[in-house]
């Protein structure tokens, strides 16, 4: 298992960017992960700061594994339509420009097959960054969790592009009632990117809620089983998006990942 690689997203420990790199570099992670926002957002770096980034990665020899482009509405909105696809093709440069070439997004739910003005807008937007993707050497990487992964799959069959790809969230598809396994079955070389999040306690009268890497209903040794007989290589990003103990949460979520794919 050591083809998988693991890495953790650097606003879980609440740091500036220099001191962020510099925690990751002490928990053991081969890559990071930020979200381009606020200093971070492509807007506000200028090359220099662009130069600084690529600069830190490598003193401190990590790589990127992917950038995080947050939307405030999906790209199934009609309103803003057009600035929101031309951010995502901001941060798609970002990412290539910082030498990953990979931006993870929640894009918004893949519709059914009843066409709407949602609908054609996202599937407009996909197009559209599909085919910037396909001409700059960029791939996006959509969250799974709304839906199965056979849906996002099928879906992202009917559009003509190889930049489009996903982001494995196990703890999404586990608080919204899908199999990880069988998702990844179904995307296979569509998986670009796996996020290491886990929920417990879903199911009948039972509220589900975000824990700590290995403290939930996930089977992680099956679901690495799976991603390697899919001949995934990429990154693990731990990440914890609640609770008051994220840093500690995803330290420890490393080591938890470490010694499973050392066992098995």
């Amino acid at each position: 298992m050591n083809r998988f690689k693991p890495a953790v997203k650097l606003e879980c420990f609440s740091l500036p960017l220099r001191q962020a790199l510099l925690a990751a570099v002490k928990a053991g992670a081969q890559g990071v992960q930020f979200d381009a926002s606020f200093e971070l957002s492509p807007s506000n770096l200028s090359e220099s700061g662009r130069r600084e980034i690529r600069y830190l990665l490598n003193s401190h020899n990590l790589k990127l594994a992917a950038v995080y482009c947050p939307l405030r509405s999906g790209l199934d909105t009609l309103q803003d339509h057009e600035q929101r696809i031309l951010h995502v093709e901001k941060v798609m440069d970002l990412s290539f420009e910082l030498g990953c070439g990979l931006v993870a997004l929640h894009a918004g739910q893949i519709p059914d097959e009843k066409e709407t003005l949602r609908s054609n807008a996202l599937k407009e937007s996909l197009t559209i960054l599909g085919s910037y993707g396909d001409k700059t050497g960029s791939t996006l990487a959509f969250e799974t969790g709304l839906e199965s992964g056979k849906i996002l799959a099928d879906y992202l069959e009917k559009i003509d592009s190889g930049a489009l790809g996903a982001t494995l969230d196990p703890g999404n598809l586990v608080l919204n009632g899908f199999d990880p396994l069988q998702a990844i079955l179904d995307l296979g070389h569509r998986i670009k990117l796996v996020h290491a999040r886990e929920v417990a306690g879903n199911g009948p009268g039972r509220a589900a809620r975000e824990v700590p890497l290995g403290q939930g209903n996930l089977d992680w040794t099956s679901l690495l089983v799976y991603l390697d007989n899919i001949a995934y290589q990429g990154y693990l990003v731990c990440e914890k998006e609640e609770g008051n103990n994220k840093a500690e949460d995803v330290i420890a979520g490393l080591q938890f990942l470490k010694t499973i794919m050392g066992s098995t």
